[in-house]
This record gives structure tokens, C-alpha cells and sequence, in this order.
């Protein structure tokens, strides 16, 4: 229980109510707002274990990777044993393309949960798999791939490897099943996209909006799939949905750059 590691509310009762307005925030996908707040209970405390790891989701979730970031390297500093905060540190770091830094963070994880965490452990080489291939180290990455798939059977990481490898050489039917048994719906509907397959494509940016609904990129794919079929109006809806899912200095930017390229200059500016 995350409120049971906060101040008892009888000392600090402010912090637990916006404790409190932050989560109910959350949950009704305000993110931002709720960061806010979050943030501002730290800047008081920065002891607070469990609202450093709040903070670090809810940033996650809308794609600013520089303050999840910043909250995973407090979880360090508070728990240095725990895996769990270089697992989410080299997963920020990855996204911000600092690969010499996510490649440390990962190798940190990979090394503390080695013989004590099998699922962190699987969770590093995952992570060290996909730094690799951000890198254009495929030898490195299918290595990476195979240690991690012997840690957890469950991991599809040689198949989202070798997915993106052939993808990335343009060989899109052969990605395309691997893409399918990593269940990676994201590649699966860009690989659909190039093989002219829309209907198949739009199911799948659906089913990874229907998994993480702030997908900035699942409603790029979309709107520009939309757009490319001739349905306008569905078009500029999913720009729409797209920066109300995820407001953010990125969102709106990337919605002004689709929203001009459809030739809709008016919505762009």
C-alpha cells in the first residue's frame, strides 16, 4: 500500500490530502496537473519513496522521459539495492537516446538482480537488447536478446530483435510475423501500413491505444493512416484525441507538423 509509506495524516495531513488529489488526478488521466502536485510534495520532502515512484509513472505515461528520468535517479539515491530504479533510469534514458547512460543504468540492473531477481534480470538484457539495436549493434542486440529470453521464457525479445532488424531493412513481410509473436502491436501496424494493409493496421494501433492510451506515436500512426485512406474528419479527430490523451509540448508540436502536412494550416498554427 503506497499511502502506507507516506506521513501518518494525523501529523502531516496536508501532504496526504495532495497525496491524495494527485492520485484522483491520475485516475481521471490529468496527468500533467497531477505531476504538479506530486512535484510540489517532493520539493517539501524528497524522502518520499513512494511518490518518487508515482511521479516517475505518471511522467511515463505522457512521454516526459526527462522527469521520470530525474525521479528514477532519486529512487537510486533512496534505494541503491533495488534493480527497479536503474530499470526505469536506463528505460528513460533509452527514449532520450542517451544510450551510453541507458547502457550503464541497464548493465547496473542486469548485474544487482542477477542471481537474486530473475524477472529484473530479464528485464535489464531486455533493456540492454533494445540499447544495442538503438545503436545499430545487432550482433550485441540478438546476444542481449538470448540472455534475456533465458532469464523469462515469457519475453519476446529475440523476435522483437530480429522484427526490427528486418524492418528496418525494409523487409516488412518477413517483420511482420515476428512483429506478431512479440506482440508488439505498435510495429505490427507500421509494418501493415508499407504492405498497403489499412484495415489490419488500424485494428492494431487500436489494440496498443486500448493497452497504453497515451501512445503519442500508436495516434500519429493512426491520424496519418486516416489520412492516407481519405478520411479527413477521422483524421484530424485523432490529432485531436492525441493531444488531449497527451498535452505536452511534444504532442502539440508533432499534432501541428501532422495537421500541415494534411494541408491544414488553419488547425496547425
Amino acid at each position: 500500500d503506497t499511502t502506507a509509506a507516506l506521513p501518518d495524516p494525523k501529523d502531516k495531513p496536508r501532504v496526504v490530502e495532495t497525496y491524495r488529489q494527485a492520485i484522483a488526478l491520475a485516475n481521471d488521466r490529468k496527468w500533467p496537473q497531477a505531476i504538479r502536485l506530486l512535484q510540489q510534495l517532493l520539493h517539501d520532502d524528497p524522502a518520499m519513496t513512494p511518490v518518487w515512484r508515482e511521479l516517475a509513472g505518471f511522467a511515463i505515461r505522457i512521454d516526459r522521459q526527462d522527469v521520470a528520468l530525474e525521479a528514477y535517479k532519486h529512487l537510486i539515491e533512496l534505494k541503491p539495492g533495488e534493480p527497479a530504479g536503474y530499470l526505469g533510469a536506463a528505460t528513460a534514458q533509452l527514449k532520450l537516446r542517451k544510450f551510453d547512460d541507458a547502457r550503464i543504468s541497464a548493465m547496473q540492473a542486469a548485474e544487482m538482480a542477477a542471481d537474486t531477481d530473475k524477472r529484473s534480470a530479464a528485464l535489464a538484457h531486455d533493456l540492454l537488447a533494445r540499447i544495442a539495436l538503438g545503436r545499430h549493434d545487432l550482433v550485441a542486440a540478438r546476444a542481449e536478446a538470448a540472455l534475456a529470453l533465458e532469464a523469462d521464457a515469457t519475453l519476446h525479445t529475440p523476435a522483437y530483435i530480429d522484427g526490427r532488424a528486418l524492418f528496418d531493412q525494409g523487409k516488412y513481410e518477413e517483420a511482420l510475423p515476428l512483429f506478431q509473436q512479440a506482440e508488439d502491436h505498435f510495429y505490427t501496424a507500421e509494418a501493415l501500413v508499407r504492405l498497403y494493409r489499412y484495415d489490419e493496421a488500424e485494428w492494431e494501433y487500436t489494440e496498443e491505444l486500448r493497452h497504453e492510451p497515451e501512445s503519442v506515436r500508436a495516434r500519429a500512426g493512426l491520424a496519418t493512416l486516416y489520412h492516407t485512406t481519405g478520411q479527413p474528419d477521422a483524421a484530424e479527430q485523432a490529432v485531436t484525441d492525441m493531444v488531449q490523451a497527451t498535452p505536452t509540448a511534444d504532442s502539440y508540436a508533432l499534432a501541428a507538423k501532422l495537421l500541415t502536412s494534411f494541408g491544414e494550416a488553419r488547425q496547425a498554427n
